[in-house]
């Protein structure tokens, strides 16, 4: 679950792995492809759905396969948290944040993405909605966890949701319906948020359907429980490794762990399960700073390179799955067309160009006794603008 302030990123995935000999585990187009998360309201001036289309041929250009929107939906007003609310308090599936524009708009974004020959997966929150959303109004019997008193239940801190009761099967049959919603308008996949508080038998039941009736949609989930792969997704987030090279970084573990690290995950994980590999995330940005923050500038050597090199450095040794304490010099390109354009504001924009080299390097990471398992690798953007709340 997201609790996003309106200062926001958008991140870079480097789905990085060697096709197998045997008929595919996840979509073809999936193999070796750069998945590239994008925050609609934060992602330009202007905020809308057209003004980010508009940027579709420059991620083109930077090497993009993938484009990962997040949540376009409305927000729910009930229980907001601060003026704009979470992308992630949804009060209708089936329609998009006026804000951003229209269904005609997001349409129109995924043609012209998809005329470019990107793909496009969208953000899926299935364990809750807003407290005001359009189900509560329709259903508000039984669609809902609800306490002694007949009030909708509310997660952790998550004060603007309502949880969704999945041992109502009306209720289930409606998500998946919500979820052909926009697969019939063209999308490619979902990225399915805090996966791992929805029964997994809802995944995988779910999920298989619509596999057949979509051939060649992507599935991430936000979790890393094995199961997930048992018949359901494509992918799953590495959050232990995201806070071991936080911890390398800082000098409190070093190379040695990383090793440990990969090796007991690939025996705990199914062979063909795509890894979420980070530095950053839109949550850890958040609330655990950036990852110039928490892992400060420990890469750089005695004689000191301007910023903009010493920042992009650490994401090549991110890239390439080496803690930051390891000297690896940074090929050119990855200070390419305007890399650093705007004293390093968008200084990652092209550090993705070097993406082949990092693959083959995370692939020898992942090498296994019957072949490779493909991870997932995350370089990130700094925000392009900031909006306070």
């Amino acid at each position: 679950m997201k609790r996003l302030p309106a200062l926001l990123l958008a991140m870079v995935l480097v789905a990085c792995g060697t096709r197998p000999q045997q008929p595919a585990a996840h979509p073809d187009w999936s193999y070796n492809s750069v998945v590239y998360e994008m925050n609609v309201r934060q992602y330009t001036p202007e905020g809308t759905l057209t003004a980010a289309a508009r940027e579709l041929p420059r991620l083109r250009e930077l090497g993009v396969d993938v484009v990962w929107l997040m949540p376009v939906y409305p927000i729910g007003v009930k229980e907001r948290k601060g003026t704009l609310g979470s992308y992630y308090a949804i009060s209708d599936y089936e329609a998009v944040n006026p804000e951003f524009g229209t269904l005609e708009d997001f349409d129109r974004f995924v043609a012209d993405a998809h005329r470019l020959g990107l793909r496009v997966i969208l953000d899926w929150v299935a364990n809750h909605t807003s407290p005001d959303a359009r189900w509560i109004e329709e259903h508000p019997a039984d669609w809902y966890v609800r306490d002694s008193l007949g009030n909708t239940i509310v997660q952790y801190d998550w004060t603007d949701i309502a949880k969704l009761d999945y041992g109502n099967t009306d209720m289930r049959a409606a998500m998946a319906a919500a979820m052909r919603f926009w697969l019939n308008r063209g999308i490619d996949g979902f990225r399915c948020d805090m996966a791992c508080e929805v029964p997994i038998d809802f995944w995988q039941q779910t999920l298989p359907a619509l596999r057949k009736e979509y051939p060649g949609i992507y599935l991430l989930a936000e979790g890393e429980a094995p199961a997930l792969h048992d018949g359901a997704f494509d992918a799953s987030y590495a959050w232990e490794l995201h806070h071991l090279l936080n911890d390398i970084a800082q000098g409190r573990k070093s190379a040695a762990d990383l090793r440990a690290y990969v090796a007991r995950d690939s025996a705990a994980m199914p062979r063909e399960a795509f890894r979420l590999m980070f530095t950053s995330n839109h949550d850890e940005n958040s609330w655990a700073g950036t990852e110039f923050e928490r892992m400060g500038d420990t890469g750089t050597q005695k004689r000191r390179r301007p910023a903009c090199l010493r920042r992009q450095r650490l994401r090549c040794h991110a890239a390439r799955g080496v803690p930051p304490d390891v000297h690896l010099e940074p090929r050119r390109k990855l200070v390419g067309r305007d890399g650093i354009r705007a004293h390093g504001r968008r200084s990652t924009r092209d550090g993705v160009a070097d993406l082949h080299a990092a693959q083959r390097a995370a692939a020898r990471l992942y090498r296994t006794g019957d072949g490779v398992r493909p991870p997932l690798r995350v370089l990130r953007e700094r925000p392009r603008t900031r909006v306070g709340t």
